[in-house]
């Protein structure tokens, strides 16, 4: 349960949360997501054609997550 995301609630808002789903992930499935995305109040999610490693090292998505982080902190929603 420690590791199971599903047995924790986010402590943020959801419109403080992103998801990205590696579309062509072998080891998180496509359902995961989706049920991690409904328990936790449908926050921002993004479908992304990367892999579950690939991911991570995809300047494209970082750089956009990291504007979608900025744009937040700015934001008076985030406090």
């Amino acid at each position: 349960d420690a590791f199971n995301l599903l047995s924790h609630s986010p402590r943020v808002a959801p419109e403080n949360l992103l998801l990205i789903e590696a579309r062509h992930d072998v080891f998180v499935p496509s359902a995961t997501i989706e049920e991690l995305w409904q328990a936790w109040r449908q926050p921002a999610i993004w479908r992304v054609p990367e892999g579950h490693i690939s991911v991570l090292l995809a300047l494209p998505v970082l750089e956009r997550a990291a504007d979608w982080l900025a744009a937040r902190a700015k934001s008076p929603v985030s406090r």
